[in-house]
């Protein structure tokens, strides 16, 4: 049986597609509470048409009462320890020159060394290591709700480059994902590929293959309330 599927909302400027998984999760576990586009870029650590990066996000929810799970490849501690040598090596040159121009450094870092605080409270697990298909079951089958980065131009099977978070809700089957992609980014669906509204069905190998660049995987951000919150 296919469970309730989390509210959906639009990437309104093709820079807030973290955001809009961040807010389909939050109402979907607590629809009492709604949040603002304000609240969750102050939560995110979101500057004005820029990237939003993993670490504000999750060095808070454990205060909000979530716990979190996150696969990554990036090391957090080997950012705090040397932020710009170490993004240097784990970036693509591109990437690099991105990331120095747009990285609010020091936001950052406090992010990342709350974050730290939070896994040792044992409100984040995290995981520095490429994230697989079987990590998107079995937590789908704990009971999680995923943000998974991925490469919207090579998920649709376009050509060309796009950081892009899709939210991961359920499976069909083993194979099939349903997921809310937001859009902003998007030009259309993949070849041969059904799309609704809000949700769609993509093949999990499909999208484990659009989040791979190079030796790294996309990160899994998988969410859930606290059991005893």
């Amino acid at each position: 049986m296919m469970k309730k599927i989390p509210p959906y909302y639009h990437n309104f400027d093709s820079s807030h597609c973290l955001q809009c998984c961040l807010r389909s999760i939050l109402e979907h576990f607590n629809p009492q509470k709604k949040w603002t586009w304000n609240q969750l870029d102050k939560l995110s650590n979101k500057q004005k048409d820029k990237p939003t990066w993993h670490m504000g996000f999750l060095s808070k929810l454990g205060k909000l009462g979530y716990e979190t799970v996150c696969i990554d490849s990036f090391d957090v501690k080997a950012f705090i320890a040397d932020p710009k040598e170490y993004l240097k090596d784990y970036l693509s040159p591109a990437a690099y020159e991105y990331s120095i121009k747009s990285m609010d450094f020091e936001a950052e870092l406090l992010a990342s060394k709350t974050l730290l605080k939070a896994e040792a409270n044992g409100d984040v697990k995290l995981q520095v290591r490429n994230s697989s298909a079987n990590d998107i079951r079995k937590l789908l089958k704990e009971g999680y709700l995923l943000i998974h980065w991925v490469d919207a131009r090579k998920m649709m099977q376009r050509d060309g480059f796009s950081g892009h978070f899709v939210l991961i809700y359920d499976m069909l089957d083993k194979d099939t994902l349903c997921i809310h992609d937001n859009g902003g980014v998007r030009a259309g669906p993949p070849h041969n590929q059904p799309v609704g509204l809000a949700e769609w069905k993509v093949n999990i190998d499909h999208l484990v293959m659009s989040a791979t660049s190079g030796n790294n995987v996309g990160g899994i951000y998988a969410i859930r309330p606290k059991k005893n919150a």
